[in-house]
């Protein structure tokens, strides 16, 4: 006996509406129980993409800032080359005047160690030259101190 002759014997014997009926109660108890799981389970997963959309929007728009910040800093690393690279040129060429200067203080002293005796007297004309070199030159060093002054002005208000 297979399990059709079992099954054709419950259905045509008379306990077969009984049967029937426990068969499409469970068909129906089945379809119903996987109808309410799907819907159980849509509402779990609709009310999780909600939430996921929350929170994506909320990563976009800390993204958005993140790059506004990230420009500005950009700009203002720029920013601060340029007044770098202007600082270094003002540095040289401050340098460049001070090696100027020594290499023209060290003539002066030198022309004073190394005096002709007949130029050597009380206001000898040595020493008036040089009072005078002296003067000129501190005359250019104020000019041009003044110069750099105006320079790292204009690179400060930059």
């Amino acid at each position: 006996m297979g399990i059709f002759a079992l099954i054709k014997g419950f259905f045509l014997e008379g306990k077969s509406s009984m049967m029937i009926y426990i068969v499409v109660a469970l068909a129906v108890a089945s379809v119903g129980g996987y109808i309410y799981l799907l819907k159980s389970d849509n509402k779990t997963l609709a009310k999780e993409n909600k939430e996921l959309l929350g929170t994506n929007t909320l990563l976009g728009s800390k993204l958005n800032d993140t790059l506004l910040i990230n420009q500005t800093n950009l700009e203002t690393l720029e920013e601060i080359k340029v007044q770098n690279k202007q600082t270094l040129e003002n540095l040289k060429a401050h340098h460049i005047q001070e090696l100027k200067d020594k290499i023209e203080l060290t003539k002066i002293k030198e022309e004073i160690h190394h005096v002709k005796k007949s130029d050597d007297a009380i206001v000898a004309p040595i020493l008036r030259d040089t009072i005078y070199r002296l003067q000129q030159f501190q005359q250019s060093r104020d000019t041009n101190s003044s110069n750099s002054d105006k320079n790292r002005e204009t690179n400060s208000t930059k």
